[in-house]
C-alpha cells in the first residue's frame, strides 16, 4: 500500500497554493476590518495623518469603498481557490481510485508473505477511513469560511452605508 499512503499525503497536504493563501489572508483581513467598522460603528470621521475630515456622505462612500475592496479580495480568492479546489478534488479522486485498486488486489497470500515488508507492518484502516472526512473538513475551513466572512462583511458594509444618516 505505499502508493496509497503517498496519495493520502498528496491530498491531505495544503489544499491552497501560495497565491491563493495570500488572497485568503487579504480577504480575511479586509473582511474582519469591514465587520469591525460595522459592528463597532467606528466609521472614521477624520484621517488625522492627512488632515482630512469626512462628512456623512463621505463616510458612506468610505463604507462602500471598503465593501468594494472586500469584494475584490473575495473575487480574487474565488478565482484562485477554484483552481486549487479542482486540483485537490482530482488528488482525492486519484486516492479513491488507488484505494479501490489496492483493495481489489489484496489477497490472503499477499498479506501472509513474510518477505513482504508491508505484511510485517500493520495496516490501520480506520486512519485511512478518516482521511476523506479530514480533507473535506479542511477544505471547508480553508475555502468556505473565508468566503462566508467576505460575503458577510460586504453585505454588512453596504447595509450600513445605505442606512447611514
Amino acid at each position: 500500500m505505499p502508493s496509497t499512503i503517498a496519495r493520502v499525503r498528496d491530498f491531505l497536504n495544503d489544499p491552497l497554493s501560495d497565491i491563493t493563501r495570500k488572497e485568503r489572508r487579504n480577504l480575511l483581513t479586509a473582511g474582519v476590518l469591514g465587520a469591525f467598522v460595522v459592528w463597532t460603528g467606528l466609521v472614521p470621521t477624520k484621517v488625522a495623518t492627512l488632515g482630512i475630515e469626512l462628512n456623512l456622505m463621505e463616510q458612506k462612500y468610505f463604507l462602500i469603498l471598503l465593501g468594494l475592496v472586500v469584494l475584490y479580495f473575495l473575487v480574487a480568492f474565488l478565482l484562485y481557490g477554484r483552481a486549487d479546489y479542482f486540483i485537490w478534488r482530482e488528488k482525492y479522486r486519484e486516492y479513491l481510485v488507488n484505494l479501490e485498486i489496492a483493495m481489489d488486489s489484496v489477497s490472503v497470500s499477499n498479506e501472509l508473505d513474510p518477505n513482504d515488508p508491508e505484511a510485517r507492518v500493520p495496516y490501520i484502516p480506520w486512519i485511512y477511513g478518516f482521511s476523506g472526512l479530514l480533507a473535506k473538513s479542511r477544505m471547508i475551513f480553508e475555502y468556505a469560511l473565508p468566503v462566508l466572512v467576505g460575503i458577510s462583511a460586504i453585505v454588512a458594509l453596504f447595509i450600513k452605508a445605505v442606512n447611514a444618516s
